[in-house]
């Protein structure tokens, strides 16, 4: 079967046409797919900073107290959290006597630079804690909504406290974070 010069073009272009939308098809599917990825990435791990963590914990280590802007909870990583609850209650628990803990800590604090300022890194580990508390408000929310014994008004006092959690307001430390813009803020309370 010869085919004419007006044909051969017709079916270049109709194949052309149809590989487009498989192409487009294709593609559509693959963005669901990423977009599903990320979403289940976000799903099985809260925003956390571990270099941010590592910086803020390091110099509460230096300074031998937790800032006021934090509290244990804050932090995403579990060694860290247990770190800093005991900078906070000044006892060690037995978790924390092993000797990959005591190595981690001395790299922790080789690592660190005694004349740098931290408090980028606590207010980023701050503001990543409000957002994970925030995050497990909406979670709760979303979670009365869908219980078929499940309160409306209970759904809206767990949105509420999440916008809380994410537009400022004091932590119990006595510090204060705003969030501007974007932009971070605080100031240490004066009793």
């Amino acid at each position: 079967m010869r085919l004419r010069r007006g044909e051969l073009v017709w079916a270049v272009r109709e194949l052309k046409r149809i590989l487009d939308g498989v192409l487009a098809a294709f593609a559509a599917v693959l963005a669901v797919q990423r977009m599903v990825g990320w979403r289940r990435a976000l799903e099985e791990r809260p925003p956390v900073d571990l270099e941010a963590e590592r910086e803020a914990l390091a110099a509460c280590l230096v300074a031998n107290e937790l800032d006021p802007l934090l509290r244990p909870e804050d932090f995403g990583e579990p060694l860290h959290r247990s770190l800093a609850a005991a900078l906070v209650t000044g006892a060690v628990t037995d978790d924390l006597m092993h000797a990959e803990v005591v190595g981690y800590l001395r790299g922790l604090l080789r690592d660190h630079d005694r004349e740098a300022d931290a408090t980028g890194a606590v207010l980023r580990v701050a503001a990543l804690a409000r957002q994970r508390r925030a995050l497990a408000a909406v979670e709760r929310a979303q979670r009365e909504l869908a219980s078929p014994e499940g309160s409306h008004r209970d759904a809206a006092d767990a949105l509420r406290s999440s916008l809380v959690l994410l537009a400022g307001g004091a932590s119990e430390s006595g510090a204060e974070m705003g969030v501007l813009r974007g932009a971070y803020s605080f100031r240490r309370r004066t009793p």
